[in-house]
Order: structure tokens, then sequence, then C-alpha cells
């Protein structure tokens, strides 16, 4: 009996949480066109209502961890890739009194994106930027690839 009592409170939260508490990983393929997208990430809001991301590669694959199985809505973004001119936020640039000179003095190069990532990319539609505006939706499910191809 104290084994049922003490059990009792653990099958009533399985029982109440039920598949909520899975989550699988997603992979796929990004395309606009029937081109891949060469560079961004995939946003997916999952069953829990928490945002998932993962990187795209050159060739429009991703792999986001940890999603939960269930309805999902996505978004993509493909920002334009770094050329090597821009630079990184300096340390104390959000100081008031930090003076322009002192973030070009001590802001980081950003690194160039390989050269088939600039020349393959493609700006989006703003509207595949926001999960609620995307149109992308799917079932989140084990061993299930999600492909996403952008008109």
């Amino acid at each position: 009996m104290t084994t049922l009592l003490r059990i009792a409170p653990l099958l009533l939260l399985a029982a109440v949480t039920g598949c909520s508490g899975q989550t699988t990983d997603v992979s796929g393929k990004v395309t606009y066109k029937g081109i891949p997208v060469v560079y961004g990430t995939v946003v997916l809001i999952d069953a829990s209502k928490l945002p998932r991301s993962g990187w795209i590669n050159p060739d429009g694959t991703f792999r986001i961890t940890g999603v939960a199985l269930g309805p999902a809505k996505a978004s993509v973004t493909s920002p334009p890739p770094p050329d090597g001119k821009q630079t990184t936020a300096a340390k104390g640039t959000q100081e008031p009194h930090a003076s322009p000179d002192d973030a070009e003095r001590s802001a980081d190069p950003v690194p160039a994106a390989p050269a088939e990532v600039q020349k393959g990319w493609v700006a989006l539609p703003s509207k595949y930027s926001d999960p609620e505006t995307s149109g992308i939706t799917t079932d989140v499910q084990p061993k299930k690839t999600l492909q996403i191809d952008l008109r």
C-alpha cells in the first residue's frame, strides 16, 4: 500500500502530461523555387510553444534537436551572408560614454562566408521569417524529415 502511495503522484503526472514530454530531432532541407537555401536558420515553434532552431548548411540541409512531438509552425530566415567587411560589436559600445572611434578600434572582423554561400545566396520574401505568416506547418514525428520548399 505504501508503494502505491509513493508512485501514485508519478502515475497521475504521467497521465496528465501524456506524450508531451517526448522530443525528437528534426532534419530536412530548405529550397526556394527549387534551389537550396544556402545560408540562414530554420526555427520551429513546437507543440510545447518553445522555439527551436538550426543552421542551414550550404546544401540547404538543417538539423534541429529537442523538438516536441506534435504540430509545429516554422520560419526560415536568410540574411545576407557576411562578406568579411562587417565587424562584431565591440565590448563597451553599449556604454553611453563610448565613442564610435572606440568601437572601430576594438571590434573584431567577421569572417566571410564561403564563396559557394555568397554566390548561391538569394533573398527570401520577408513573410517566411515569421512562423505566424510563413504558412509552414508540420506534424513533428520521430524519423520524419521536413522538406521546406518556399515559392
